[in-house]
């Protein structure tokens, strides 16, 4: 018996699913069940019933979909803190508190209407990115295309 095929038996035994990174050497995505980018293995991981995902990638890919399938609050510190720059950022983006202290300094000086139209229109492209961000990132399943 070769080693693909001792795969497939353990595979079908332990009721599991490979997923394979579009990187990892072609015998490796030959046995995989599924084969895609780190954000589309973690939706599939989410939603599959196997019992045993195979991640064959990085830690991150496994510790997203273990964020997306909501088993468990991940401890990985990288991500954590990925998480929290992230929302900092759209915080700036977006002028919310501690961050709305800096934005007078951006528009000193300028016309009022200048100041109106770029305050509102990047507070308003913020918000919608944002919400895409986090619905697309932490959501199940999502409408928004």
């Amino acid at each position: 018996m070769n080693f693909i095929d001792e795969i497939k038996k353990i595979k079908k035994k332990k009721n599991a699913t490979i997923l394979a990174h579009y990187y990892q050497v072609p015998e490796i995505q030959d046995i995989a069940d599924f084969v895609g980018d780190s954000l589309e293995l973690s939706k599939i991981a989410s939603n599959t019933d196997a019992k045993l995902i195979i991640f064959c990638g990085v830690r991150f890919m496994a510790e997203t979909a273990k964020i997306l399938s909501g088993i468990g609050a991940t401890t990985n510190p990288m991500i954590i803190m990925a998480i929290i720059m992230i929302t900092a950022g759209f915080g700036y983006k977006i002028s919310s508190v501690p961050f709305h202290f800096w934005t007078p300094d951006v528009y000193e000086g300028s016309p009022i209407p200048v100041t109106a139209f770029l305050a509102v229109t990047s507070s308003a492209a913020g918000f919608s990115i944002m919400i895409r961000f986090f619905a697309t990132t932490f959501l199940k399943s999502t409408t928004i295309k």
